[in-house]
């Protein structure tokens, strides 16, 4: 799909915050029309600022695989990130504003996956179906990129004081219609076993029906073994050792 082109007085270069965010490993980068994801969201969550516009700019942000070695390598420069409580989601946070101090001087609204709070959290998943970006499987509360499968994560929706050009949307079909039935009870389970504090100890659980959530072609995109301890356990000692990895490599 072609990037939208440069708004109106190169208030947002979209071009530039794509180049920007992959350097960093978000390599993930759908716009779409902020009108999209408020007709679509539930009743009860906040909606986009369209910032009165008929059809306002906004991108979702996510990552493929490639976001562990520039996030690792930033932890190898500044170890004492890892002592952080989600080192992780600063380093998204500090990548994002970065990238949009350099590709857009308009005003814009930043919504951050990791943030739940009321007054600025978004349902990323239904942003990211609507914008064409992966396929939201609510039965397994996934979502699914053909080329990718589940190998996805979504990071931040921004919303640009700029009206959005591009063509509407595409509506995506799910890669893996067989998945739904084939898993449901599983994720049931799954989601019980997390409501009862179990998450970790299972989380190698989560990581298989992820595995098979998504197309058979999907799986060389896979997280490698300990981004994927990482997805699931935020555990510290598993950025130590891929940093010691990561400095071992370099020698």
């Amino acid at each position: 799909m072609p990037f939208y082109y440069l708004a109106y007085h190169m208030a947002v270069n979209l071009d530039l915050l794509q180049s920007l965010l992959a350097g960093a490993g978000l390599d993930l980068l759908q716009p779409f029309a902020a009108q999209t994801y408020n007709a679509a969201a539930k009743d009860g969550l906040m909606r986009l600022n369209t910032y009165n516009r008929k059809k306002t700019l906004a991108v979702v942000i996510g990552n493929t695989r490639t976001l562990w070695k520039p996030f690792v390598a930033d932890l190898a420069r500044c170890p004492e990130h890892i002592a952080s409580e989600a080192p992780l989601d600063d380093y998204v946070q500090s990548a994002v504003q970065k990238a949009l101090t350099q590709a857009a001087t308009c005003k814009h609204a930043v919504h951050l996956s990791a943030d739940l709070s009321p007054e600025t959290f978004i349902d990323i998943m239904t942003a990211a179906h609507v914008a064409g970006l992966a396929y939201y499987n609510r039965d397994l509360h996934l979502c699914i990129r053909t080329e990718y499968g589940a190998w996805i994560a979504l990071r931040a929706v921004v919303v640009f004081d700029e009206d959005y050009l591009g063509e509407d949307s595409p509506q995506l079909s799910d890669p893996c219609p067989e998945s739904r039935s084939i898993f449901r009870e599983q994720m049931q389970e799954l989601m019980a076993s997390a409501a009862s504090g179990s998450w970790e100890e299972r989380w190698e659980e989560w990581a298989a029906l992820r595995r098979a959530a998504g197309p058979l072609h999907s799986r060389e995109h896979e997280y490698g073994q300990l981004q994927l301890a990482y997805h699931y356990t935020k555990s510290k000692e598993v950025l130590r050792q891929a940093v010691q990895l990561h400095l071992g490599e370099r020698v």
